[in-house]
């Protein structure tokens, strides 16, 4: 329309002093579409041609913005809705003579074809978004039974398995990410039954051990009130076994607040730079006395510096207990070797002994908690199967490991391995 709108000023842009008669065989030669109307107006708005036979102005002045617009040297093009008719699409152009405007081409023109276009896409488009609505419903409920019937069966699987079975809980055949959840919930009873095991046997364990020395010195106690008369030696005899009896009961019971403690409190480490080394030494020190009451050489093997970030308190039980259970169960003429090693970005430290040793069968089971290879035997040395288990978990705090390499008869190794955290 803006180019048939130009091209109409353009021819009779000459003809805008007056020659009419050949403004309107320019406009009827264009062939206009019929429902087009094009209005030529001179420069004062006055029409001076109208191709509409029913409401031709001719003569008379038409005002509209897009005209006024047109005046000033302006090309416009809109729309607007019409209720009746629909969209109407107007252009006006200006008409130029002698470098001056003299007039206006203005054309109106309603567009049904176009609103007759886009309604029919707009129906095209309902139908397509229903039927699509329809089918991303079949399908998602497709999708729902394909995904939801395997876990289904799963579920039903997993509410009949009995825990307390060998092997696998829950055997499923299907899509891979539901194997590996089956995969994963069996690994996970695993550990729940491991885990619930280890607290039957704690709790076991716990009241067998605070109830052995109750026993005895409810015994003793029994014993001495049963004499009617007993001399001071007597007494003080069984006095002194009942004060071991409630040593080793203290101990037992410092050992399980110690754990409880570490088990429920998350106590920060209080790391500093520690010369781990002249640590070891000061340890075989303090306990060189006892070594040598059991006729038993204690050494320590020195590098001149291991420095790195521990907590010496934390670091110092760790070692003391170890040695010290190396010389407990080191008979008499035997050998204890302490040795502190900087591995790089390790710490390690080994403790090695030529006792008794451990049997293979149970040195997964030594850090367990009151677990003791030789019940009888720990018991004389004042054990209470809890050391290990303490060691364990404070070195686990500082990050680090512990291993042990033992042959029955032959000697004990562990092994303390704890990032160094320097530089």
């Amino acid at each position: 329309m803006l180019s048939n709108a130009n091209i109409v000023a353009n021819l009779i842009a000459e003809d805008m002093r007056g020659n009419s008669k050949h403004i309107e065989e320019v406009v009827t030669g264009m062939g206009a579409d019929p429902s087009s109307r094009i209005v030529v107006l001179d420069s004062q708005a006055k029409v001076i041609y109208d191709t509409s036979e029913n409401n031709n102005i001719k003569g008379k002045t038409l005002v509209r913005e897009q005209i006024l617009d047109a005046l000033e040297g302006k090309d416009v093009v809109s729309t607007y809705k019409e209720k009746e008719v629909g969209t109407v699409v107007q252009t006006a152009v200006s008409v130029i003579s002698n470098s001056e405007i003299a007039g206006v081409v203005y054309i109106t023109s309603v567009a049904s074809e176009t609103d007759d276009f886009i309604k029919d896409i707009r129906w095209l488009f309902y139908v397509i978004s229903i039927v699509v609505c329809i089918l991303i419903g079949i399908l998602s409920a497709v999708m729902a039974d394909v995904i939801v019937s395997p876990i289904e069966k799963l579920t039903a699987k997993l509410s009949k398995a009995d825990f307390e079975t060998d092997g696998e809980l829950v055997k499923f055949k299907g899509s891979i990410e539901l194997e590996s959840l089956a995969a994963a919930f069996n690994n996970l009873s695993g550990r729940l039954t491991e885990m619930e095991e280890k607290r039957r046997s704690f709790v076991s364990n716990a009241s067998h051990e605070l109830k052995t020395p109750l026993s005895s010195i409810k015994l003793l106690s029994e014993s001495v009130l049963s004499m009617p008369e007993i001399d001071q030696e007597t007494v003080r005899e069984f006095m002194t076994d009942i004060t071991g009896e409630i040593d080793r009961l203290s101990k037992i019971i410092e050992r399980l607040l110690s754990l409880t403690k570490l088990d429920t409190e998350a106590e920060p480490l209080s790391l500093k730079v520690t010369d781990l080394n002249e640590m070891s030494q000061r340890i075989v020190k303090s306990l060189t006395p006892v070594a040598e009451n059991k006729g038993i050489a204690i050494t320590h093997i020195t590098e001149k510096e291991v420095i790195g970030m521990a907590d010496r308190e934390k670091m110092w039980q760790v070692v003391y207990n170890i040695t010290d259970n190396a010389i407990k169960y080191t008979p008499e003429g035997g050998k204890v070797e302490v040795g502190t090693y900087d591995d790089g970005k390790d710490i390690r430290i080994e403790v090695a002994d030529n006792g008794v040793g451990i049997p293979e069968k149970d040195l997964d089971k030594i850090f367990d908690r009151f677990y003791r290879v030789d019940k009888a035997r720990s018991r004389e040395s004042g054990g209470t199967g809890l050391g290990l288990s303490i060691v364990k978990e404070l070195v686990n705090m500082h990050g680090g490991e512990i291993s042990v390499e033992s042959i029955v008869d032959a000697g004990t190794r562990m092994k303390i391995t704890i990032p160094k955290r320097l530089g």
